[in-house]
C-alpha cells in the first residue's frame, strides 16, 4: 500500500514538472502578441537578460523599423541666428553655416593656428629643406631617398668593383640610380623597374632575388620617381583601408624570417662610424676613465691589455686539472667543467676545440 501510493505521487511530480517545463516555454511576441514556444536561448535570454522575444524574423525586422521610426524628435533654437529647428539627434546650430560662423568655430580654429606655430621645422641634413617631423619618431631627412643620398655621398661614392649579385656594394647608391641594371651576368638590361624585369625575362621573384643579392626584404627595387608615383597612389591615402590591411597582415601567422642581410650590415656600419665617440666609461682593470669609441655596446676595459690581465688573473683562480675533450691536452677549469667532469661529460679548453667537436652553436629554426 505504501509501495504504490508512493509511486502514484512521484507519478504526480513527473506530470508537474512537465507541465511547467511547457508553461516556461510559451513567450509572448514582441510585436503581433501572438504566444509560441521558443528556443532555449529565447527562453533564458528572456528571463535573465530581460530581452524581448520575437515568433519570427520579420517581426523582429518590424520592431525595429516601427522603433526607429518613433525615434523623438529634438526641438530647439540655433545659438548662433536664434532660428528654431527640429533634428533627430540633439543640436546647437540649424545648420553648417550658422557653425561656421560662430563663436566656437573661430575658437577652434585660434586653437589650430596656435598649435602651428608651436610645431619645429627641422632642416634636412641632405636637401636642407624645411620639414615638420612626425610626433611618433624624430628624422633628420625630409624622405627615404635623402636619406640614401646622404649616406651614399659619404662612403664609398665611386666604388670600382661590377655590380653583380655576389659582390654587390654600396646598396644605397645603385637603388638612387634612374635606371637600375640588371645584376644577372650577361643581361644589358636598363630600366626602372628591376623585380618585374627578373620576374618576366629571368623567372627570379623579388624575394629570391632580394636574398641571393643581400638587399632587405623590405627593399623596393624601383628608381626612385619610379617609388614616389606608386606610394602616391589613391588607395594608399585611405588610412582606413591601410590599418585593415596591416592588421590582417599582421595576425596571418606566418613566420617571419630573422637575418640580417648585406645591405642591413652595410646600414649598420655608416650609422656606427656616422654616430661619433661615446660616453666616458671607468675601466674595470685599472680604474682609468676613458671614452667610448661609439654609442653603441658597453665597454668595460680601456685597452686590450686590461682586459687580458683581467682573464687571466680569473682563470689563476681555477685550480681543477682536466683534459679538453678534443686536443687532450691538460688545463685548469672551474667548478662547473669540474661538475661536467664528474657527470663523465666533455669539457673542452677553448671556444675552437667545442665549436669543431660540437659542430658549432645549433640554430635556430622558426616553428611552421
Amino acid at each position: 500500500m505504501n509501495l504504490c501510493w508512493l509511486m502514484r505521487r512521484s507519478c504526480w511530480t513527473l506530470a508537474c514538472l512537465d507541465m511547467c517545463a511547457k508553461c516556461e516555454s510559451k513567450l509572448t511576441c514582441g510585436y503581433c502578441g501572438q504566444s509560441f514556444e521558443g528556443t532555449k536561448s529565447q527562453i533564458s535570454n528572456a528571463k535573465y537578460l530581460n530581452t524581448q522575444p520575437y515568433c519570427s524574423r520579420s517581426c523582429r525586422s518590424a520592431d525595429i523599423s516601427r522603433r526607429r521610426k518613433e525615434k523623438p524628435v529634438f526641438k530647439g533654437n540655433c545659438k548662433e541666428c536664434g532660428k528654431a529647428f527640429e533634428s533627430k539627434h540633439p543640436k546647437i546650430y540649424c545648420s553648417m553655416e550658422c557653425f561656421a560662423h560662430s563663436d566656437d568655430m573661430k575658437l577652434h580654429l585660434a586653437a589650430n593656428n596656435e598649435k602651428k606655430k608651436n610645431e619645429v621645422a627641422v632642416k634636412c641634413l641632405h636637401c636642407s629643406k624645411a620639414f615638420v617631423e612626425k610626433a611618433s619618431r624624430k628624422s633628420k631627412f625630409c624622405s627615404r631617398f635623402c636619406y640614401r643620398s646622404y649616406l651614399a655621398e659619404r662612403f664609398d661614392r665611386w666604388i670600382a668593383s661590377p655590380e653583380n649579385i655576389e659582390n654587390l656594394q654600396n646598396y644605397d647608391e645603385f637603388l638612387l640610380q634612374e635606371k637600375l641594371p640588371c645584376l644577372i651576368d650577361g643581361c644589358d638590361w636598363e630600366g626602372k623597374n628591376l623585380s618585374m624585369h627578373l620576374n618576366f625575362h629571368h623567372g627570379i621573384t623579388a624575394g629570391e632575388f632580394k636574398k641571393l643579392a643581400g638587399f632587405n626584404k623590405k627593399t623596393g627595387l624601383v628608381s626612385p620617381s619610379l617609388s614616389e608615383h606608386l606610394s602616391n597612389r589613391e588607395h594608399l591615402q585611405d588610412k582606413e583601408l591601410m590599418a585593415h590591411r596591416m592588421l590582417a597582415f599582421k595576425y596571418r601567422g606566418e613566420p617571419t624570417e630573422r637575418e640580417l642581410r648585406k645591405e642591413g650590415r652595410e646600414h649598420h656600419k655608416k650609422s656606427r662610424i656616422l654616430s661619433g665617440p661615446g660616453p666616458s666609461r671607468t675601466c674595470g682593470c685599472c680604474g682609468k676613465t676613458f671614452t667610448q669609441t661609439t654609442v653603441f655596446g658597453l665597454a668595460k676595459y680601456c685597452s686590450p691589455k686590461c682586459q687580458q690581465e683581467t682573464h687571466i688573473a680569473k682563470n689563476a683562480a681555477k685550480k681543477h686539472d682536466m683534459t679538453c675533450g678534443h686536443c687532450k691536452k691538460h688545463f685548469f677549469g672551474n667548478r662547473y667543467q669540474q661538475i661536467r667532469v664528474e657527470r663523465e661529460l666533455p669539457v673542452f679548453c677553448s671556444f675552437k676545440c667545442r665549436g669543431i667537436e660540437m659542430g658549432g652553436r645549433p640554430k635556430k629554426v622558426l616553428p611552421k
